[in-house]
Protein backbone atom coordinates (compact mmCIF):
# COMPACT_ATOMS: atom_id res chain seq x y z
CA UNK A 1 0.00 0.00 0.00
CA UNK A 2 1.25 3.48 -0.76
CA UNK A 3 0.05 7.05 -0.76
CA UNK A 4 -0.87 7.96 -4.30
CA UNK A 5 -2.25 11.46 -4.48
CA UNK A 6 -4.31 14.23 -2.94
CA UNK A 7 -7.23 15.57 -4.88
CA UNK A 8 -10.28 17.73 -4.48
CA UNK A 9 -13.72 16.18 -4.87
CA UNK A 10 -16.99 18.02 -5.01
CA UNK A 11 -19.41 17.17 -2.25
CA UNK A 12 -21.55 15.26 -4.75
CA UNK A 13 -18.56 13.20 -5.91
CA UNK A 14 -17.58 12.29 -2.35
CA UNK A 15 -21.11 11.28 -1.38
CA UNK A 16 -21.36 9.13 -4.52
CA UNK A 17 -18.11 7.29 -3.76
CA UNK A 18 -18.94 3.73 -2.54
CA UNK A 19 -18.66 2.99 1.16
CA UNK A 20 -15.84 0.79 2.35
CA UNK A 21 -16.87 -2.90 2.07
CA UNK A 22 -16.80 -3.38 5.87
CA UNK A 23 -18.34 -0.04 6.83
CA UNK A 24 -20.69 -0.31 9.81
CA UNK A 25 -24.27 0.93 9.80
CA UNK A 26 -24.17 4.72 9.96
CA UNK A 27 -27.73 4.86 11.34
CA UNK A 28 -26.52 3.00 14.43
CA UNK A 29 -24.03 5.75 15.29
CA UNK A 30 -24.38 8.99 17.23
CA UNK A 31 -23.46 11.68 14.69
CA UNK A 32 -24.07 14.64 16.99
CA UNK A 33 -20.41 15.67 16.76
CA UNK A 34 -21.00 16.45 13.06
CA UNK A 35 -23.82 18.90 13.68
CA UNK A 36 -21.50 21.84 13.10
CA UNK A 37 -19.09 21.93 10.17
CA UNK A 38 -15.44 22.20 11.24
CA UNK A 39 -12.33 22.63 9.07
CA UNK A 40 -10.96 19.15 9.89
CA UNK A 41 -14.19 17.60 8.58
CA UNK A 42 -13.02 18.51 5.06
CA UNK A 43 -10.05 16.10 5.17
CA UNK A 44 -11.06 12.58 4.17
CA UNK A 45 -9.41 9.37 2.92
CA UNK A 46 -10.14 6.91 0.14
CA UNK A 47 -8.62 3.70 -1.20
CA UNK A 48 -7.91 2.96 -4.85
CA UNK A 49 -7.50 -0.64 -6.00
CA UNK A 50 -4.44 -1.32 -8.15
CA UNK A 51 -5.66 -4.83 -8.99
CA UNK A 52 -8.74 -7.00 -8.64
CA UNK A 53 -9.17 -7.87 -4.94
CA UNK A 54 -11.23 -10.75 -3.59
CA UNK A 55 -12.84 -10.75 -0.17
CA UNK A 56 -11.59 -14.10 1.22
CA UNK A 57 -14.74 -14.54 3.32
CA UNK A 58 -17.48 -13.83 0.78
CA UNK A 59 -15.63 -14.38 -2.50
CA UNK A 60 -16.85 -11.01 -3.79
CA UNK A 61 -14.44 -9.38 -6.24
CA UNK A 62 -13.65 -5.66 -6.12
CA UNK A 63 -12.34 -4.42 -9.44
CA UNK A 64 -9.06 -2.74 -10.29
CA UNK A 65 -9.39 1.03 -10.47
CA UNK A 66 -12.38 1.27 -8.13
CA UNK A 67 -12.24 3.75 -5.27
CA UNK A 68 -13.89 3.44 -1.83
CA UNK A 69 -14.30 5.70 1.15
CA UNK A 70 -11.98 4.81 4.02
CA UNK A 71 -13.31 7.33 6.51
CA UNK A 72 -15.85 10.16 6.41
CA UNK A 73 -18.86 7.87 6.07
CA UNK A 74 -20.63 9.69 8.86
CA UNK A 75 -19.83 13.05 7.32
CA UNK A 76 -21.11 11.88 3.97
CA UNK A 77 -24.40 10.73 5.53
CA UNK A 78 -24.72 13.98 7.51
CA UNK A 79 -24.15 16.20 4.48
CA UNK A 80 -26.34 14.12 2.18
CA UNK A 81 -29.23 14.40 4.65
CA UNK A 82 -28.60 18.09 5.48
CA UNK A 83 -27.93 17.34 9.16
CA UNK A 84 -25.04 19.81 9.46
CA UNK A 85 -25.32 23.56 9.91
CA UNK A 86 -23.31 24.07 6.70
CA UNK A 87 -22.72 22.08 3.54
CA UNK A 88 -19.16 22.18 2.15
CA UNK A 89 -18.77 22.56 -1.58
CA UNK A 90 -15.80 20.16 -1.73
CA UNK A 91 -13.51 17.94 0.34
CA UNK A 92 -9.79 17.19 0.20
CA UNK A 93 -9.22 13.47 -0.38
CA UNK A 94 -6.05 11.52 0.37
CA UNK A 95 -5.91 8.49 -1.91
CA UNK A 96 -4.16 5.28 -0.82
CA UNK A 97 -3.30 2.61 -3.37
CA UNK A 98 -3.99 -0.94 -2.17
CA UNK A 99 -3.41 -4.27 -3.88
CA UNK A 100 -4.66 -6.84 -1.34
CA UNK A 101 -7.78 -7.40 0.74
CA UNK A 102 -5.76 -7.25 3.96
CA UNK A 103 -4.55 -3.77 2.99
CA UNK A 104 -8.04 -2.57 2.12
CA UNK A 105 -9.54 -3.86 5.36
CA UNK A 106 -6.58 -2.86 7.53
CA UNK A 107 -6.58 0.68 6.16
CA UNK A 108 -10.19 1.09 7.26
CA UNK A 109 -9.56 -0.37 10.72
CA UNK A 110 -6.60 1.95 11.34
CA UNK A 111 -7.88 5.24 9.97
CA UNK A 112 -11.56 5.36 10.87
CA UNK A 113 -12.55 8.51 12.77
CA UNK A 114 -10.82 8.85 16.12
CA UNK A 115 -13.90 10.59 17.55
CA UNK A 116 -16.11 7.65 16.62
CA UNK A 117 -13.82 4.67 17.08
CA UNK A 118 -15.51 1.55 15.81
CA UNK A 119 -16.59 -0.68 18.65
CA UNK A 120 -16.42 -4.45 18.43
CA UNK A 121 -20.20 -4.66 18.15
CA UNK A 122 -20.27 -2.28 15.22
CA UNK A 123 -17.43 -4.09 13.50
CA UNK A 124 -19.30 -7.37 14.00
CA UNK A 125 -22.52 -5.97 12.48
CA UNK A 126 -20.53 -4.61 9.53
CA UNK A 127 -19.04 -8.04 8.86
CA UNK A 128 -22.51 -9.62 8.83
CA UNK A 129 -23.59 -6.99 6.30
CA UNK A 130 -20.96 -8.33 3.89
CA UNK A 131 -23.15 -11.44 3.66
CA UNK A 132 -26.33 -9.36 3.29
CA UNK A 133 -27.36 -10.30 6.84
CA UNK A 134 -28.93 -7.28 8.53
CA UNK A 135 -29.37 -7.56 12.28
CA UNK A 136 -31.98 -5.41 14.03
CA UNK A 137 -32.42 -7.21 17.35
CA UNK A 138 -30.29 -5.65 20.10
CA UNK A 139 -29.53 -9.03 21.68
CA UNK A 140 -28.15 -10.37 18.39
CA UNK A 141 -25.90 -7.34 17.98
CA UNK A 142 -23.76 -8.40 20.95
CA UNK A 143 -20.37 -9.78 19.87
CA UNK A 144 -19.89 -12.01 22.91
CA UNK A 145 -22.00 -15.00 21.74
CA UNK A 146 -20.23 -15.52 18.41
CA UNK A 147 -16.87 -15.71 20.16
CA UNK A 148 -18.15 -18.31 22.61
CA UNK A 149 -19.87 -20.33 19.88
CA UNK A 150 -16.97 -20.29 17.43
CA UNK A 151 -14.36 -21.39 19.98
CA UNK A 152 -16.53 -24.27 21.19
CA UNK A 153 -17.64 -25.30 17.70
CA UNK A 154 -14.11 -25.61 16.29
CA UNK A 155 -11.28 -24.68 18.65
CA UNK A 156 -8.63 -25.47 16.04
CA UNK A 157 -10.03 -22.90 13.62
CA UNK A 158 -11.29 -20.40 16.19
CA UNK A 159 -8.62 -20.07 18.86
CA UNK A 160 -10.12 -17.27 20.96
CA UNK A 161 -13.52 -16.75 22.55
CA UNK A 162 -13.12 -13.04 23.27
CA UNK A 163 -10.95 -10.10 22.25
CA UNK A 164 -11.19 -11.24 18.64
CA UNK A 165 -8.86 -9.71 16.09
CA UNK A 166 -10.29 -8.58 12.76
CA UNK A 167 -9.15 -11.85 11.18
CA UNK A 168 -10.69 -13.95 13.95
CA UNK A 169 -13.94 -12.01 13.78
CA UNK A 170 -14.07 -12.52 10.02
CA UNK A 171 -13.60 -16.28 10.51
CA UNK A 172 -16.32 -16.45 13.13
CA UNK A 173 -18.80 -14.49 11.01
CA UNK A 174 -18.06 -16.64 7.95
CA UNK A 175 -18.90 -19.66 10.12
CA UNK A 176 -22.19 -18.40 11.55
CA UNK A 177 -23.70 -15.72 9.31
CA UNK A 178 -26.48 -18.05 8.10
CA UNK A 179 -27.41 -18.93 11.67
CA UNK A 180 -27.66 -15.22 12.52
CA UNK A 181 -29.93 -14.73 9.53
CA UNK A 182 -32.16 -17.57 10.75
CA UNK A 183 -32.37 -16.10 14.26
CA UNK A 184 -33.10 -12.62 12.94
CA UNK A 185 -35.70 -13.63 10.37
CA UNK A 186 -37.41 -16.61 12.02
CA UNK A 187 -37.03 -16.10 15.77
CA UNK A 188 -36.85 -12.30 16.11
CA UNK A 189 -39.28 -11.45 13.31
CA UNK A 190 -42.20 -9.11 13.89
CA UNK A 191 -43.04 -8.63 17.56
CA UNK A 192 -40.95 -11.55 18.84
CA UNK A 193 -37.79 -9.65 19.72
CA UNK A 194 -35.43 -11.54 22.00
CA UNK A 195 -36.71 -11.07 25.51
CA UNK A 196 -35.20 -8.65 27.99
CA UNK A 197 -35.95 -8.97 31.69
CA UNK A 198 -38.58 -6.61 33.05
CA UNK A 199 -40.70 -6.16 36.16
CA UNK A 200 -43.36 -8.62 35.08
CA UNK A 201 -41.03 -11.29 33.67
CA UNK A 202 -37.56 -11.95 35.03
CA UNK A 203 -36.49 -14.21 32.17
CA UNK A 204 -33.63 -12.79 30.10
CA UNK A 205 -32.54 -14.15 26.73
CA UNK A 206 -28.86 -14.46 27.59
CA UNK A 207 -25.81 -14.38 25.33
CA UNK A 208 -25.36 -17.96 26.53
CA UNK A 209 -28.65 -18.93 24.86
CA UNK A 210 -27.65 -17.14 21.66
CA UNK A 211 -24.34 -19.04 21.55
CA UNK A 212 -26.12 -22.34 22.16
CA UNK A 213 -28.65 -21.50 19.44
CA UNK A 214 -25.84 -20.80 16.95
CA UNK A 215 -24.22 -24.18 17.66
CA UNK A 216 -27.56 -26.02 17.54
CA UNK A 217 -28.63 -24.40 14.25
CA UNK A 218 -25.23 -25.19 12.73
CA UNK A 219 -25.33 -28.80 13.93
CA UNK A 220 -28.85 -29.39 12.62
CA UNK A 221 -27.92 -27.77 9.28
CA UNK A 222 -30.63 -25.12 9.55
CA UNK A 223 -30.33 -22.49 6.81
CA UNK A 224 -32.66 -19.84 5.40
CA UNK A 225 -32.88 -21.87 2.18
CA UNK A 226 -33.99 -24.97 4.08
CA UNK A 227 -36.70 -23.05 5.94
CA UNK A 228 -37.89 -21.43 2.74
CA UNK A 229 -38.28 -24.85 1.08
CA UNK A 230 -41.29 -25.76 3.29
CA UNK A 231 -40.76 -29.39 2.32
CA UNK A 232 -42.64 -31.31 5.00
CA UNK A 233 -41.33 -34.60 3.59
CA UNK A 234 -37.74 -33.57 4.35
CA UNK A 235 -36.64 -34.59 7.85
CA UNK A 236 -34.07 -31.78 7.83
CA UNK A 237 -36.90 -29.28 7.34
CA UNK A 238 -39.08 -30.91 10.00
CA UNK A 239 -36.24 -30.78 12.53
CA UNK A 240 -35.45 -27.19 11.57
CA UNK A 241 -39.03 -26.11 12.22
CA UNK A 242 -39.03 -27.92 15.54
CA UNK A 243 -35.83 -26.17 16.61
CA UNK A 244 -37.18 -22.75 15.61
CA UNK A 245 -40.38 -23.37 17.58
CA UNK A 246 -38.29 -24.30 20.62
CA UNK A 247 -36.42 -20.99 20.49
CA UNK A 248 -39.66 -19.06 20.10
CA UNK A 249 -41.17 -20.85 23.10
CA UNK A 250 -38.08 -20.25 25.24
CA UNK A 251 -38.19 -16.58 24.26
CA UNK A 252 -41.70 -16.24 25.73
CA UNK A 253 -40.16 -16.95 29.13
CA UNK A 254 -42.92 -19.25 30.32
CA UNK A 255 -42.27 -22.39 32.35
CA UNK A 256 -44.23 -25.16 34.04
CA UNK A 257 -42.50 -26.24 37.25
CA UNK A 258 -45.62 -28.06 38.48
CA UNK A 259 -45.40 -30.83 35.88
CA UNK A 260 -43.10 -33.82 36.33
CA UNK A 261 -40.69 -34.23 34.76
CA UNK A 262 -39.92 -30.68 33.69
CA UNK A 263 -39.75 -30.16 29.95
CA UNK A 264 -36.74 -28.63 28.20
CA UNK A 265 -38.24 -25.15 28.05
CA UNK A 266 -38.86 -25.14 31.81
CA UNK A 267 -35.30 -26.25 32.56
CA UNK A 268 -33.81 -23.52 30.36
CA UNK A 269 -36.14 -20.68 31.35
CA UNK A 270 -35.84 -21.53 35.05
CA UNK A 271 -32.06 -21.19 34.84
CA UNK A 272 -32.24 -17.80 33.13
CA UNK A 273 -34.90 -16.05 35.19
CA UNK A 274 -32.93 -15.82 38.48
CA UNK A 275 -34.38 -19.13 39.71
CA UNK A 276 -31.55 -21.33 38.46
CA UNK A 277 -29.49 -23.61 40.69
CA UNK A 278 -27.19 -25.41 38.22
CA UNK A 279 -25.04 -22.66 36.72
CA UNK A 280 -22.82 -20.19 38.55
CA UNK A 281 -24.84 -17.03 39.10
CA UNK A 282 -23.92 -13.36 39.27
CA UNK A 283 -25.21 -11.12 42.11
CA UNK A 284 -28.46 -10.56 40.20
CA UNK A 285 -29.17 -14.27 39.98
CA UNK A 286 -28.44 -14.74 36.27
CA UNK A 287 -25.82 -17.17 34.87
CA UNK A 288 -22.35 -15.64 34.81
CA UNK A 289 -21.21 -14.46 31.38
CA UNK A 290 -17.51 -15.15 31.06
CA UNK A 291 -15.27 -17.45 29.08
CA UNK A 292 -14.49 -19.65 32.08
CA UNK A 293 -18.14 -20.54 32.66
CA UNK A 294 -19.33 -20.43 29.05
CA UNK A 295 -18.71 -24.07 28.13
CA UNK A 296 -20.67 -25.39 31.09
CA UNK A 297 -23.50 -22.88 30.60
CA UNK A 298 -23.80 -23.42 26.84
CA UNK A 299 -23.63 -27.19 27.36
CA UNK A 300 -26.52 -26.92 29.83
CA UNK A 301 -28.71 -25.25 27.19
CA UNK A 302 -27.62 -27.65 24.46
CA UNK A 303 -28.33 -30.67 26.67
CA UNK A 304 -31.97 -29.66 27.02
CA UNK A 305 -32.20 -28.69 23.36
CA UNK A 306 -31.07 -32.22 22.51
CA UNK A 307 -33.68 -33.79 24.81
CA UNK A 308 -36.37 -31.69 23.15
CA UNK A 309 -35.23 -32.60 19.64
CA UNK A 310 -35.12 -36.32 20.47
CA UNK A 311 -38.81 -36.29 21.46
CA UNK A 312 -38.08 -38.98 24.00
CA UNK A 313 -41.08 -40.78 25.52
CA UNK A 314 -39.22 -40.91 28.83
CA UNK A 315 -37.35 -37.60 29.04
CA UNK A 316 -34.82 -37.25 31.87
CA UNK A 317 -35.98 -35.41 34.96
CA UNK A 318 -32.59 -33.81 35.57
CA UNK A 319 -29.06 -33.53 34.23
CA UNK A 320 -26.84 -36.62 34.42
CA UNK A 321 -25.06 -36.97 37.75
CA UNK A 322 -21.64 -36.92 36.10
CA UNK A 323 -20.82 -33.40 34.94
CA UNK A 324 -18.66 -34.73 32.10
CA UNK A 325 -21.75 -36.37 30.62
CA UNK A 326 -23.14 -32.96 29.74
CA UNK A 327 -20.63 -30.18 30.44
CA UNK A 328 -18.60 -30.90 27.30
CA UNK A 329 -21.65 -31.05 25.08
CA UNK A 330 -20.97 -27.58 23.63
CA UNK A 331 -17.69 -28.73 22.09
CA UNK A 332 -19.07 -32.09 20.92
CA UNK A 333 -22.56 -31.13 19.81
CA UNK A 334 -22.18 -31.57 16.02
CA UNK A 335 -20.91 -35.12 16.52
CA UNK A 336 -23.63 -35.86 19.08
CA UNK A 337 -26.30 -34.77 16.59
CA UNK A 338 -24.79 -37.00 13.89
CA UNK A 339 -24.84 -39.94 16.30
CA UNK A 340 -28.31 -39.40 17.79
CA UNK A 341 -29.95 -38.59 14.47
CA UNK A 342 -28.11 -41.05 12.24
CA UNK A 343 -28.13 -41.22 9.31
CA UNK A 344 -29.92 -37.89 8.69
CA UNK A 345 -26.91 -35.66 9.41
CA UNK A 346 -24.14 -37.93 8.25
CA UNK A 347 -21.97 -36.33 5.56
CA UNK A 348 -22.60 -39.05 2.98
CA UNK A 349 -26.33 -38.66 3.42
CA UNK A 350 -26.06 -34.92 2.88
CA UNK A 351 -24.02 -35.43 -0.28
CA UNK A 352 -26.64 -37.86 -1.63
CA UNK A 353 -29.40 -35.39 -0.77
CA UNK A 354 -27.62 -32.58 -2.63
CA UNK A 355 -27.04 -34.78 -5.69
CA UNK A 356 -30.66 -35.89 -5.64
CA UNK A 357 -31.84 -32.28 -5.46
CA UNK A 358 -29.53 -31.26 -8.30
CA UNK A 359 -30.81 -34.09 -10.50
Amino acid sequence: MRLNEHKEMTLEQWIALPDHPVQRDIKERDLGHLKYLLPDHLEVKAAKLTKDITDPDTGKVYKKGEEYKVDGHGRSYTWENCLSDKQPSSVSVTIFEVNAWEELEGLYDRTDSGTATEKGKEKFIARLKKYDVLITDDKLKLIQPIGYAAKLFDSNKHTKASGLSTHQLNLAVSEFYEEYQVLEEYVCSGSTKLHKKNKSKKFDWSSIITAAALIALKSFKVTPELLESKNIDDLHYVNALRLIELFKTINKGGKDTMSEPWNSVTHIVNEFDTSGVVLVQDPSGYPVLNEGESQKAISFVLYWILQYMKESKNPPANLPNKKDDWAKMASNFPEIVKEKFAPIYHETNLVNMILKTAA
